[in-house]
């Protein structure tokens, strides 16, 4: 029981500590002697796992190095299959295009003949026109009171039936407008003769003085009929302008002035008209430059009846004939060829082999102010060409017509044009078996 002691404050510090150490100290080894033999445990499996497996784990590598391999070949194959598929789709449906080479119809020819153009049924000529003005003062003397009256000839015809009719001297006809000419002298005018009205040409004149009896061709009435079924079955009709008709005061130009003035004025315009007109140049047109003709105009009627006019004025018109290319040369084929259907368009091949010249029933009259022989509607030209006669092609047609088709549909298109000779087509990219699509990718080339 003595050696039992109370433990002091100091004494249980000292006393506790190492007891409680030993304790801590125990339960750690133990934790740290677990802690080992399972590691010595996991390591002892994993030396037997490799002693027994021996090169496994290099053979694993190996595979899933190839496996490696083979995925990134894949993508890589994948990747070219996908840009030679783009690639293929921009070129034959993106960048492709068309070339369609053709060798037009050609035919020779040997024309040398005189060729009459009519422009009643389509227009195959003109008159290509150039004018020029120049004015010079001129003397006037004092004015005289004038007073004639208009004159010409009429037709006069009888439709109404086969018998004769008289008329006699002073015979009133009147126009639509109510001016009255009278007959020069008595007239018998035939019956009509199988279904066609008897005519007569007479000289008339105007019914009272004036220029406003200076009038054109136009129909007129017999009024002494009137009221009768003569007046419907007799008519006239004048071939050509009334003249002559005046009344008032007039101012006189002496005939040597007014040639002075012309003189000195009209061959400088000639000149200048003629070198502008025979430049002429158009491709669509062939110039007949031998038919080069001056009409001349003046203001003299002006002249004489005003007072306080002095200035003479000349117009001199310079007129040449123009014949179009294309309808020229469908006449040519129509002449040459047999079997030209009249519509195809051809062209003159050699232009510059082609003469032709207006004929000499056409040439102009001795004041040359008109053309003899030539009108709106006819005129003759003596043509020589030895060459050829082409078809020309519609290219813009043939493209509308190819847009989108198949190869296969070329030749069925191309055989509606009997113009075309041969037509080879090419493609792009080779593998193509389609026409574009957009127009402006297919291109027509003629040979």
């Amino acid at each position: 029981m003595k050696d039992i002691k109370k433990p002091t404050s100091l004494d249980s510090k000292s006393n506790r500590i190492p007891l409680i150490r030993r304790s801590a100290s125990l339960r750690e080894g133990a934790s740290v002697n677990r802690r080992l033999s399972e590691h010595d445990r996991q390591i002892s499996a994993r030396v037997e796992s490799f002693e027994r497996d021996g090169d496994i784990y290099p053979q694993r590598r190996r595979n899933l190095v190839k496996e490696k391999k083979g995925w990134k070949l894949e993508v890589y194959a994948g990747v070219v299959l996908l840009v030679l598929a783009v690639t293929t789709y921009l070129l034959t449906y993106v960048f492709n295009s068309a070339v369609v080479s053709i060798i037009p119809r050609s035919v020779n020819i040997n024309q040398n003949s005189l060729i009459t153009l009519d422009n009643t049924q389509s227009p195959i000529f003109e008159f290509y026109e150039l004018s020029e003005k120049s004015s010079a003062d001129i003397k006037k003397s004092n004015s005289v009171d004038i007073k004639s009256k208009a004159r010409g000839q009429i037709t006069i015809y009888n439709n109404y039936d086969e018998k004769p009719q008289k008329l006699v001297k002073n015979t009133r006809l009147q126009t639509p407008d109510g001016k009255v000419f009278r007959l020069d002298n008595a007239i018998i005018i035939p019956g009509k003769n199988a279904g066609v009205a008897g005519s007569v040409k007479v000289a008339v004149h105007a019914d009272t003085y004036g220029e406003e009896y200076n009038i054109s061709s136009t129909q007129m009435s017999i009024p002494g009929f009137k009221g009768t079924a003569k007046y419907a079955g007799f008519y006239a009709k004048n071939d050509s302008n009334m003249t002559g008709g005046d009344m008032g005061k007039r101012y006189t130009i002496s005939i040597q002035d007014l040639k002075d003035v012309e003189a000195k004025l009209i061959p400088e315009l000639e000149s200048k008209l003629r070198e502008k007109i025979l430049a002429y140049n158009d491709n669509n047109y062939i110039a007949v430059r031998d038919s080069l003709n001056f009409i001349y105009e003046n203001n003299y009627d002006d002249l004489v009846k005003q007072s306080d006019l002095k200035v003479y004025e000349q117009k001199v018109t310079a007129k040449m004939v123009i014949i179009k290319k294309d309808e020229f040369a469908k006449r040519l084929a129509r002449l040459q060829m047999s079997d030209y259907n009249g519509v195809d368009r051809v062209l003159i091949n050699s232009i510059s082999d082609l003469k032709v010249n207006i004929a000499p029933d056409s040439s102009v009259d001795s004041n040359k102010s008109l053309y003899k022989g030539l009108s709106s509607t006819t005129v003759s030209v003596a043509t020589e060409y030895k060459g050829s006669l082409k078809w020309k092609i519609d290219t813009d047609n043939i493209k509308k017509e190819l847009v989108g088709k198949s190869i296969t549909d070329f030749s069925a298109i191309m055989g509606k044009y009997a113009g075309v000779d041969t037509a080879k087509p090419t493609l792009s990219p080779m593998w193509s078996h389609t026409f574009p699509n957009n127009i402006n990718k297919i291109k027509v080339e003629l040979e």
